[in-house]
């Protein structure tokens, strides 16, 4: 019954569903939470969901911490998931893992050129549902096919830990606070940190510094509020900052248009240029916008989310309306258009 109900609200278009012990059951559409037509769910409709998708030994995990994630697969969908039972609330989140491809919209050589470096940290960024596991996994796959990479894993529950290789090592979000020098990281070319969390920043710096190659998902609304996220994480530690601009080699947000669709990108690509504007945010309480405008964005290698809207209207992935609609600077988009005659 269950899944029935899960595969009833994915063909409804809905990426989110929530299970609640004593209410009914609600969706997410088009970002509204919907009440379903099922009844209220009780506590056997409760256990039946908890045996269609926990083993075991994950239910005597939920029994004993309170809470679990993990990722729920049937023949048409996969669906990852957290499983609340606290006090008296029981709660299960069901986010839908979308199968659409992101890679192929990445229109820009520099951007995988750069991502070809043994070393640097390249920033993978977005807001929520907005695809970023599921590209990480696709580079990871495109990486893999000139070298035997060994790469390691941190993250939760994801398309990206689904990824069966035996050159591929999956740690979880709990081993994240591994001391550097562990010896499970002994031989590892890349480090993919999918956790939307800064917390072991530092740890990430130092591996970056020794020669890897380090991926970090960071849940942000563009470039610009990704990186002062990290300039505010580091505000105390001046040091550090100098050593994160050091090492970044790469920042890029991406953005869900629709499945029929695909995504839009604002790409970032760091060299000495634009390492010295970094630098320069020294003052926490800076114009930030107007350093980021005025210089970030004068210079090479950098990508905004209009040009990605052009890119897909040339393609004729979207039309006009629906361009205006997802950009974030509609005025600038309506110059270039005219420029371009259309």
């Amino acid at each position: 019954m269950i899944q029935n109900v899960l595969n009833r609200y994915s063909l409804q278009s809905a990426h989110e569903v929530q299970f609640r012990m004593g209410y009914k059951t609600t969706f997410k559409k088009n970002r509204e939470w919907i009440e379903g037509d099922s009844e209220i769910l009780n506590l056997s409709e409760w256990e039946d969901l908890k045996d269609l998708c926990l083993k075991s030994e994950e239910k005597i995990f939920l029994e004993t911490k309170g809470y679990l994630r993990g990722v729920y697969t049937d023949q048409k969908n996969s669906w990852s998931f957290s499983f609340v039972e606290w006090k008296d609330t029981l709660k299960a989140y069901f986010s839908l893992i979308t199968k659409a491809s992101s890679i192929s919209y990445i229109q820009n050589p520099v951007y995988w050129e750069a991502l070809k470096n043994e070393s640097g940290i390249h920033l993978i960024t977005g807001a929520k549902q907005s695809g970023k596991s599921t590209l990480l996994t696709e580079i990871l796959g495109e990486s893999k096919k000139d070298s035997p990479q060994q790469i390691v894993v941190h993250a939760e529950p994801s398309v990206l830990t689904q990824l069966n290789d035996e050159t591929i090592f999956q740690l979880g979000s709990d081993a994240a606070h591994w001391n550097h020098s562990h010896p499970f990281y002994d031989g590892t070319d890349i480090i993919v940190v999918d956790l939307n969390d800064l917390q072991f920043l530092e740890k990430w710096i130092q591996f970056s510094e020794s020669g890897l190659k380090i991926f970090i998902t960071i849940s942000s609304t563009g470039i610009e509020n990704a990186i002062m996220q990290i300039r505010s994480f580091l505000n105390n530690d001046m040091a550090l900052w100098v050593r994160f601009v050091d090492q970044i080699s790469t920042v890029l947000n991406q953005k869900i248009i629709g499945l029929a669709e695909g995504v839009i990108h604002e790409i970032l690509i760091l060299k000495n240029e634009q390492r010295k504007v970094l630098l320069n945010l020294i003052d926490i309480n800076s114009n930030i916008k107007n350093i980021f405008k005025k210089e970030i964005e004068s210079l090479n290698y950098y990508q905004s989310y209009n040009q990605s809207i052009l890119q897909a209207i040339v393609r004729r992935r979207i039309d006009v309306k629906t361009a205006f609609s997802v950009s974030n600077d509609p005025d600038d988009l309506d110059q270039q258009l005219k420029k371009m005659g259309l």
